[in-house]
């Protein structure tokens, strides 16, 4: 793509990270929003376009690149990391699955973050059944009348098109939907974690999509579409949550070399060490499976979807380990607003339950081998 500011070199990433993220992510939290200047600086190197050709403008990253970068966002701020998750779900969606009028249309102004994507398949009664969905589409001139209501859309306050799971006469399927004042978007606040990710309920009554705006047919959008989408989600996700894992270690250890009780560091207590090892332990299997997953999905092995669920699955259990150690060690002064241990111990419960959880993990694994 036509800028100079890309480089896809971690330390690059890390620099940037340094500089524009690393004192800001707790007021983002607070603030429970990602400021438009941040997400411009971010789309000017190029990272919201990390899984799109370079034909359209993207970075076309490798895998393992991909898991990086989204490692190293998370270190500072899970929230920020998970426009990249939603970013990306629509690139790959629009990328596989778009005619080539949808990819020359959109994804450019995805890449140079012109655009920004929204997921809409969750709904009240629909969340690990994604075959329940009730959102429906009525034929029309020139396209659809899209009704329905879709919950959990993350950036869904910001967002410009939304990817949008309905069915029509029985049949599944997702449109392209361009945001207007026929959408409703409620904005979602109080999280109990991931509090800037700026999720949005979308209400839709008689929304007019143009017949263009299909993604592929009716009858694939859900066990081909989604699951593509999904699919990438969880790789993301799974480095995420690698990357809070090894910021929480850091911190740890930083703080029991520093701390001092009863005369001594109390990094020389052996229930510390007990816990640090614990924790590394779990970290690196982590990191493991997600560079196995990463290296599958670059082969485009079959596997390469097992092992992808096999890393989030891990890594979403490891960093539920890893975090409430970190905080233990930390004591009292990882129970106050000011630090990311605290914001970390908000966020990680919901990695459990995010592009599928652990319980469906479980059941999808075991079938895969069975």
């Amino acid at each position: 793509m036509n800028n100079l500011k890309s480089d896809l070199s971690i330390e690059a990433v890390k620099k940037f990270l340094e500089d524009s993220l690393k004192n800001y992510s707790l007021k983002y939290d607070k603030d429970e929003k990602i400021p438009m200047e941040f997400i411009s600086s971010i789309s000017e190197r190029g990272y919201l376009g990390l899984n799109i050709g370079k034909k359209y403008g993207g970075l076309e990253a490798d895998e393992i690149s991909i898991g990086l970068i989204n490692k190293e966002f998370a270190k500072y701020s899970p929230s920020v990391r998970s426009i990249f998750t939603v970013q990306g779900m629509i690139s790959k969606i629009i990328t596989a699955w778009g005619n080539d009028e949808q990819r020359n249309k959109w994804l450019p102004l995805l890449a140079r973050g012109s655009c920004i994507g929204g997921f809409a398949l969750a709904e009240e009664e629909s969340g690990s059944d994604s075959q329940a969905i009730e959102s429906v589409a009525i034929k029309c001139k020139g396209g659809y009348l899209l009704s329905g209501k879709k919950v959990w859309v993350t950036m869904g306050q910001i967002a410009n098109i939304f990817i949008v799971f309905c069915k029509y006469n029985g049949l599944p399927g997702a449109l392209i939907v361009e945001r207007n004042r026929k959408i409703k978007v409620q904005k979602v606040s109080n999280l109990s974690g991931l509090r800037s990710t700026m999720v949005a309920e979308l209400y839709f009554d008689n929304t007019f999509v143009p017949e263009e705006n299909l993604i592929a047919s009716w009858g694939v959008g859900l066990n081909q579409v989604a699951f593509s989408a999904l699919e990438y989600g969880r790789y993301t996700v799974a480095w995420g949550c690698v990357g809070i894992a090894e910021q929480s270690i850091y911190l740890a250890c930083k703080y029991a070399n520093d701390r001092i009780q009863f005369h001594r560091k109390i990094k020389d207590n052996q229930l510390i060490k007990k816990m640090i090892s614990e924790m590394i332990t779990e970290y690196k299997a982590s990191y493991a499976l997600c560079m196995e997953a990463g290296k599958s999905r670059g082969e485009k092995l079959p596997e390469s979807i097992v092992e992808t669920w096999i890393a989030k699955y891990h890594a979403s259990k490891m960093v539920n380990k890893v975090v409430p150690k970190a905080a233990q060690i930390l004591g009292a002064s990882s129970c106050i607003g000011n630090n990311l241990i605290e914001m970390f111990f908000r966020d990680i419960r919901m990695f459990e339950i995010i592009e599928g959880t652990s319980q469906m993990h479980e059941l999808f694994i075991a079938d895969w081998y069975l």
